[in-house]
């Protein structure tokens, strides 16, 4: 049988590996982001380019394309649904993983699992708090109807 376990050696690739994953999502997120938006920017200049004089830059302005033209680009929103789902999902899961630890605490190949059980059961719990304040929000400020899709 193996003697006790040095907790963090046990617990530093558990969170090195999503963290890592994290980082090169939020790099390629924003990756995108910045080409979408020189793309965007390069489109308007040449299409401001094209106009000889203010006046017909003026008259295509007032037109319906010149207004969508004027419009803020379109930013990726998540549903009101899809981010309350996932409040829940992760709540969940971290209470049950903090759930787990805290039943492990009288293993003596695992120290410090009440510690490490007890601030998981209080992530998921607030995860789940967070929710159920988010989805009451979103009912009394309108976000959520029937008309509501997933735009993501």
């Amino acid at each position: 049988m193996l003697g006790p376990i040095d907790f963090a050696e046990m617990l530093i690739p558990i969170f090195m590996f999503p963290m890592i994953g994290y980082i090169v999502y939020i790099t390629l997120t924003n990756a995108r982001r910045l080409k979408m938006a020189r793309m965007q920017a390069e489109m308007h200049g040449k299409l401001l380019d094209k106009f000889g004089t203010s006046q017909e830059l003026v008259q295509y302005l007032e037109s319906e394309v010149g207004r969508a033209f004027l419009e803020p680009p379109h930013i990726e929103r998540v549903s009101p649904y899809r981010r309350i789902l996932g409040s829940v999902q992760v709540g969940i899961i971290l209470s049950v993983v903090g759930g787990v630890f805290l039943l492990m605490r009288n293993e003596p190949a695992v120290q410090g699992a009440v510690v490490v059980g007890g601030l998981l059961l209080a992530l998921g719990l607030g995860f789940l708090i967070s929710a159920a304040v988010s989805f009451r929000l979103s009912k009394a400020w309108g976000l959520l109807g029937p008309q509501q899709t997933d735009e993501r």
